[in-house]
Order: structure tokens, then sequence, then C-alpha cells
């Protein structure tokens, strides 16, 4: 009888969920978006803009259909945090967080406020209050964030449903806390082959490029979900598409290593350009199985202000 209970309930409980992604490699994915510029509008009134915001997020994987793999939030999450200067002059800061557990969350919001000074030096002698807000995440359907990577390297179906919330939810706050959301999207940005065209074999003394490429789209998409000043104001174009050119870094017995880089000195807003591009891939030889997949994208202006925009996708083990 109880075995027949027992029965019931796991076939109910799958039924209620829905199939859960089958035992495989766990992956992490880690994104830094960080920026900063300053100036004086109409010549006199000072604002001083400083952002950054980063999370950490675990993924199991399944085979998919064609050679792809799908990958769905694992339950398991770092604390995301969001911070920045707040008002045109620049004279509040603000550190927001997320976390399952609050109280964690305010002491890894505390220990960011400690690292104002070293993060951002310049802003920090500005700054006459601060504040930290705390956010609650509930989420932990394996559906909250998954996405699809082609063999090639491409990520596809990225959707996202993470259930984040203030701690004093219903009260409004008025700051954007879209860390998750912006990780959807970033991850969108593996969008092109890193692999030469048309199966042409890899080979350590050949070089090849990508197809041309446009963040124009994305920049508009995460600079919204960033902050409303941009979304209202900002609008992101860049002049044209640019190209990576991929060689082979390291061949060994174990593992091969193809990075990708570009120089375009694009125009991308006013005086800002997408002045660097790298992506770094590393396979293992064994199986081709992903080890790490890397992009950094530098927007600069004349004088050093922008962006930086890291994302980092490695292996962190085998699943037994």
């Amino acid at each position: 009888m109880r075995k027949t209970i027992s029965i019931f309930f796991s076939i109910l409980f799958c039924f209620l969920v829905g199939p859960l992604p089958a035992a495989g490699h766990t992956y992490n994915f880690t994104y830094t978006f960080q920026g900063h510029t300053r100036g004086k509008f109409f010549l006199f009134i000072p604002y001083r803009v400083f952002y950054k915001s980063s999370a950490s997020i675990d993924f199991s994987t399944q085979k998919g259909e064609g050679g792809n793999l799908d990958f769905f939030f694992k339950k398991t999450v770092g604390s995301g945090y969001m911070m920045r200067t707040s008002g045109f002059p620049g004279k509040a800061f603000v550190v927001l967080t997320a976390d399952y557990d609050l109280a964690r969350g305010l002491a890894f919001g505390k220990k960011k406020m400690k690292q104002v000074s070293s993060i951002a030096p310049f802003y920090n002698r500005y700054i006459k209050k601060r504040r930290i807000f705390l956010f609650k995440i509930s989420s932990r359907s394996p559906d909250s964030i998954r996405f699809t990577r082609t063999p090639d390297g491409i990520h596809t179906g990225c959707r996202e449903n993470f259930d984040v919330h203030f701690q004093y939810a219903p009260e409004h706050l008025n700051i954007c806390f879209n860390i998750y959301k912006i990780m959807t999207e970033l991850l969108k940005n593996y969008n092109h082959p890193y692999l030469p065209p048309q199966g042409a074999p890899v080979k350590e003394e050949t070089t090849w490029q990508s197809r041309g490429l446009d963040f124009s789209e994305t920049l508009n998409r995460v600079g919204g979900l960033a902050a409303k000043i941009v979304k209202k104001h900002v609008s992101f174009k860049q002049e044209y598409p640019f190209h990576v050119h991929y060689r082979v870094l390291e061949d060994n017995a174990h593992n091969i290593t193809i990075q990708g880089d570009a120089a375009p000195q694009v125009k991308i807003w006013e005086q800002f350009r997408i002045t660097g591009y790298t992506r770094r891939v590393k396979t293992r030889k064994q199986d081709g199985i992903i080890i790490e997949d890397k992009i950094h994208i530098k927007i600069r202006n004349r004088k050093g202000q922008g962006l930086d925009v890291q994302m980092f996708l490695n292996l962190k083990k085998n699943c037994p």
C-alpha cells in the first residue's frame, strides 16, 4: 500500500513540475557589467555616474537535438548585486543585493559597500549618503533561466522567468534591479560561431573571421534594463558591423583553445566606441566538451570612460 502511494505521488509530482533535465555536466555563468561617465550639462551642471552589476548562476545540462546542449537553472545562485551612484551629481550611492536569504544578502551588501572606495575611487569622494536594499530570490524551477547552445557556440532560446522581490514588497522602489534579465540578454551575445566556416579543419597555422557583428540591439536592451534614464535618453546605434578574427591560441594533448580578437573603434553612441572584443573558447579534445567560453567587450570615449562587459561560461564538474 505504501509503495502504491509513493508511486502515485511521484507521478503527481512529475505531472505538476514537468520533465526535469537529465543529469549531465554542471556549468556556471557569471557576468559583470560595469561603466562610468562624468561631465557637465550646459557647461556648469555636473553629473557623475558609476554603475556595476554582477550575477552568477549554475546550470545543469542535457543533450538536445542536432548535437545541441540545453542549459537549465540548477537551483544554485550566488549573491547577485547592483551598485551605483544615485542622482546627477552622484552624491548618493546604493547597493542592491539578491539572495535566497536576506541576512546573507545584507552581509554581502555591507561587504560591497566597503569596497566602494577601491572600486570607484573618483566617485567615492563625492558620496554623502549610502543605502543598501535587499531582494529575495524565490525561483527554484529549472525553467527559471534556460538556453540552448549549438555545437559551434551559438546561444539560442534564452528565456528568463526569475522571481525576485524587494524586501518590503509591495512597496515601490524606483531603482531598476534587473540583474537576471540582464544576464539573459548577455547570454545572447554568444551569437556567432567561433569555429571556421563550412566545417573547415581547425589548424594552428590558420586564421578565420566571424560574420559581421552588430551589438546595437543588445546594448539598448541591457542599457534600458540597467537604468531608466538610459532607456529614455540613450539610443545606441553601431556605425557599422565588425568582424572578429579567430586563431588557435593553444593546442596540447588534452585541450584546444581558440581566441577571437577585434579592435574595431566603431562608434556606438556620441563619443563612445567599441574599442575591443575578445572571445576565448577552450574545449576538451577527448569528447569535445566545452570547458570555458569567455567574452569581453570594451566601450570607451576619448577620456577613457565607458563600459566593460564580461561574460564567463565555464565547466564546473562532471555529475556522476
